[in-house]
């Protein structure tokens, strides 16, 4: 362990909500659908004991998004999540929001991208309005009425997989509309994509040819066009589910070169349209906040090239920019954990348990809260 590194609290392996207070909200209707995020406050900030010298505190926010391929996944499953991250957002006493989002293919990619401008929109405006009301109801016999309040300024968004696509994705499109406001509107202070979901033009995900993802089988093309027949027939708008026999549609999707197919455009489209791909971005000149990005080695699911790729663009683009108005890139404000590990390795890692994350929550405290 480095000498400057401290001891840092983890939340429980199991039943690792047990230190939260959630509460869920509607943040978007979609054709009389909610799409629902929930707000996740450590308990102890409820606590009279611990409250009343502490009340009204501004808070980290850290935003994050859940995995499955874009096609499936909850915003509230309470083991599939980077321990370690929720952990280090307990430790310093964050707010976590963890969001839904239209997913494919009953939706397109661009209706994916829209719900994170719209939760970007009701993190601004409607966050710290919803805290207090929530809040205040926890402890509504005590005679405490906590005071919970957003730090705009201390800001992180990260997700595992396809919830790293979705935070690099946020980070980019947040980050440029706080440049156009001129500072009127908050900006993303750090981005912590962990194996995340990229270099989506490349033969892994556009090419068919054995693959062997997480040990599944290699699948028939009937199960594609067998679920899009199903899916014509009864399209309806799916944001939360869990993954089943969504996941071997992605799974199907990929081995056979077609896992673009789920995003709702023709191919020659889709591999055109800029904004879906994070590395088209970087190239015309976008900027990312301070990031860590974590990937196993062994990443049998997605694989770790892309990442190798991404972190490479970023460095050749210069395209980390701290909240300082001169956008210095610097080595140490990209952190690349590219560690020993199959997919969701980290799934169960805790925050004193191995370097790279006693390294990596350094580094993101010293980008995040400091």
């Amino acid at each position: 362990m480095d000498g400057l590194s401290v001891l840092r609290d983890s939340i429980p392996n199991e039943n690792r909500f047990s230190v939260f207070n959630i509460t869920s909200h509607t943040y978007k209707v979609v054709q009389g659908h909610e799409i629902l995020l929930d707000i996740l406050v450590p308990k102890r900030l409820l606590d009279p004991k611990f409250g009343t010298e502490n009340n009204g505190q501004k808070r980290p926010l850290l935003i994050r998004f859940h995995g499955g391929w874009l096609v499936g996944g909850l915003r509230n499953h309470e083991l599939w999540n980077s321990r370690w991250l929720y952990s280090l957002a307990f430790h310093n006493n964050a707010i976590i929001i963890s969001a839904d989002h239209r997913l494919l293919p009953e939706s397109t990619i661009d209706d994916l991208l829209e719900d994170l401008d719209d939760l970007w929109s009701w993190v601004i405006s409607k966050l710290s309005d919803v805290l207090n009301t929530s809040s205040n109801t926890y402890f509504e016999n005590s005679g405490f009425r906590p005071s919970l309040q957003v730090d705009y300024e201390k800001i992180m968004v990260g997700g595992e997989s396809a919830g790293g696509y979705c935070a690099i994705q946020l980070a980019l499109r947040a980050n440029k509309l706080a440049a156009k406001s001129q500072g009127n509107l908050p900006q993303i202070r750090t981005v912590v994509p962990i194996y995340p979901m990229l270099d989506l033009k490349a033969p892994y995900w556009t090419e068919k040819y054995p693959k062997n993802i997480a040990g599944n089988p290699q699948y028939p093309f009937s199960v594609i066009s067998n679920y899009f027949e199903a899916m014509e027939k009864n399209k309806q708008i799916v944001s939360s589910t869990p993954m089943g026999n969504r996941g071997v549609l992605a799974a199907a999707c990929v081995q056979h070169g077609c896992f673009l197919k789920l995003f709702g455009k023709d191919l020659d489209i889709l591999l055109g349209q800029n904004d879906i791909h994070p590395e088209d971005v970087i190239a015309s000149g976008a900027k990312l906040p301070p990031m860590l990005i974590v990937h196993g080695i062994q990443d049998t699911v997605v694989p770790v090239e892309g990442t190798d790729k991404f972190v490479e663009l970023v460095k050749k683009y210069k395209s980390i920019s701290t909240m300082d108005v001169k956008c210095i890139f610097s080595e140490t404000s990209l952190m690349y954990a590219r560690v020993p590990g199959d997919h969701e390795f980290d799934f169960v890692v805790g925050l004193n348990d191995c370097d790279w994350v006693i390294k990596g929550a350094d580094f993101l405290e010293k980008h995040w809260i400091q």
